[in-house]
């Protein structure tokens, strides 16, 4: 990742890599700190998070952040995901696949943070406390009504309390009485359709199947599948894929607290949308 970084340090404008990145608030605030007193108008971090790993493959994502050292603004913000398959038959580079995928998804946030520098960082915003954002900064957040994460983002319901990462969900939002809506993505090398049906096979053998329907999310083949499973916990879920990533959007809960959230998770299931970036 160094190397995908340093690749575009001149078109930056980054006059010095950091040895490693900062791990604690108190770090954060003495480089910004340090970079304020040496007339720095940017200091960008990268983080990387092994996502999810399935099977043979990998999901990672990137996030890049650019601080003003010394409004503390944040001028920029986005993150990409990268997907990579672990071939087992040792007769390509592994190696070289990898630092591909991972510099395609940087090289993304870099253009993106190009243009956003073009335009004078126009959606620049202040953050309480922005060094220990910069260390603990979620992987979704609440924006404007909906709940972002990279790649995905649904609508969020009023009095729901946005989760950080639960088991194998990335992110969700949780009800007062438990009813829960979650966010789940893999990599994945199969189409929307196949990947939903493999899926629904897999419900099958561990769990009640008790109705599902092809539908759509964001515009991409899903299906909707309802299971009851065997210690009281009953999903509703829609289930897709796009460019690597599976996706599975599930609401959780038992069978009374399902049954009294069904218009909010209906509501929230149709206005999940997909995108390439952030």
């Amino acid at each position: 990742m160094r190397e995908a970084v340093a690749h575009h340090a001149q078109a930056l404008g980054i006059g010095r890599l950091g040895a490693r990145a900062p791990e604690h608030a108190e770090e954060v605030d003495a480089l910004l700190g340090a970079a304020a007193d040496e007339g720095a108008r940017e200091v960008v971090f990268v983080r990387y998070h092994v996502a999810r790993v399935h099977l043979s493959a990998s999901l990672s994502i990137f996030e890049l952040l650019s601080i003003d050292p010394r409004s503390r603004e944040l001028l920029f913000g986005a993150s990409a995901t990268s997907t990579h398959r672990q071939d087992p038959w040792p007769f390509d580079d592994q190696r070289a696949i990898l630092h591909h995928t991972m510099r395609s998804a940087l090289d993304a946030l870099f253009r993106d943070l190009l243009a956003s520098r073009a335009e004078g960082h126009r959606r620049r915003t202040r953050v309480d406390d922005v060094a220990r954002y910069v260390v603990d900064r979620p992987l979704a957040r609440i924006d404007r009504g909906r709940v972002v994460g990279t790649r995905w983002s649904l609508e969020h319901v009023e009095g729901w309390e946005l989760t950080g990462q639960l088991g194998s969900a990335i992110a969700g939002i949780r009800a007062p009485d438990g009813a829960a809506i979650s966010v789940v993505l893999e990599p994945t090398f199969q189409r929307p359709r196949e990947y939903a049906e493999s899926n629904l096979a897999t419900l099958r053998e561990v769990a009640a199947v008790t109705g599902h329907r092809e539908c759509s999310v964001d515009g991409r083949p899903a299906l909707e599948i309802e299971t009851r499973f065997h210690n009281g916990t009953t999903t509703i879920q829609r289930i897709t894929s796009e460019g690597g990533l599976g996706i599975v959007i599930s609401c959780v809960g038992t069978e009374t607290t399902l049954d009294a959230h069904r218009a909010e998770c209906a509501r929230v299931l149709d206005s999940v949308r997909l995108s390439t970036g952030e």
